[in-house]
């Protein structure tokens, strides 16, 4: 669509909310396809790979959902979310 159209654009935000909308219909294998999208087209926004580890970890994904959740502490170390869900998975795959 870009090569059509060079303003053509999917905010993160808009990609976030309809990723969600697909979380809370039960379909999470397709919200994380368009958490992909977004992780590809924001590459550096912890958001956008806090919600593919949101997506993940639904879709029964925790090693992908373990990989995102460190990927957006790295971007932003300040993410309560990503530091809670990550500590839970890895206390889980520990088998504590």
């Amino acid at each position: 669509m870009r090569a059509r159209d060079g303003t053509f654009s999917l905010p993160e935000t808009e990609l976030n909310d309809w990723g969600y909308q697909l979380m809370n219909r039960g379909l999470p294998q397709q919200a994380v396809h368009i958490f992909k999208l977004a992780t590809f087209l924001y590459p550096d926004s912890a958001n956008a790979h806090d919600s593919l580890a949101d997506g993940q970890e639904q879709a029964g994904n925790r090693g992908e959902a373990i990989a995102n959740y460190r990927r957006a502490l790295q971007l932003d170390p300040g993410n309560k979310n990503a530091a809670a869900r990550l500590a839970l998975l890895e206390a889980q795959r520990a088998g504590r």
